[in-house]
């Protein structure tokens, strides 16, 4: 249809994710109530995690807090202590579930990460072993469902400027987790 009526489409994900008021990590934090410190993981030459701070102490309040955001069931793999150690959390939308990302968040001294994709499978297999040898905590909300707060977002900016916008809600891949 797009074709036919000689529309173009370009887009361009890595500036969505780079850390800022619109993006996707950023937006997400905001979801969860999650207080941004510092900044972590380059992807593409830009920043696209997280690091803050959640009044929440446990791992499974955190859990319960992703899966009441995103509307739905959300996937914890309980590989470290039950409690949020300092009250810091790493978080990166999508698909955050690399093993750098992981040995960053490792070398931080913080157990506890939320994500998009934390499916177990040969890709993620040596992600799932960092964070068990470093004891860090995964929760998962799939690729689609932790970055929809960024596009909520853009939908505000846009209403602002004097565009009309609307946020079309689609179905997470529940196997992302």
């Amino acid at each position: 249809k797009l074709e036919k009526n000689r529309v173009s489409i370009y887009t361009l994900h890595v500036p969505l994710d780079k850390n800022g008021k619109y993006s996707t990590a950023v937006n997400l934090a905001k979801a969860l109530e999650i207080s941004p410190e510092e900044e972590f993981f380059e992807y593409f030459g830009v920043k696209v995690g997280i690091i803050g701070t959640t009044k929440l102490k446990t791992v499974k309040e955190l859990t319960n807090k992703l899966s009441s955001v995103v509307n739905h069931k959300v996937k914890l793999w309980k590989y470290g202590n039950n409690e949020i150690k300092n009250g810091k959390v790493a978080l990166t939308s999508g698909g955050g579930n690399e093993v750098t990302v992981l040995q960053e968040i490792a070398k931080s001294k913080i157990n506890t990460y939320v994500t998009g994709i934390t499916a177990l499978n040969d890709y993620s297999r040596n992600a799932h072993e960092t964070a068990k040898k470093n004891k860090i905590n995964l929760i998962g909300g799939t690729h689609y469902s932790t970055e929809k707060f960024a596009c909520i977002a853009l939908c505000k900016y846009f209403e602002n400027i004097g565009l009309s916008c609307k946020f079309i809600e689609d179905k997470p891949i529940l196997e992302d987790m």
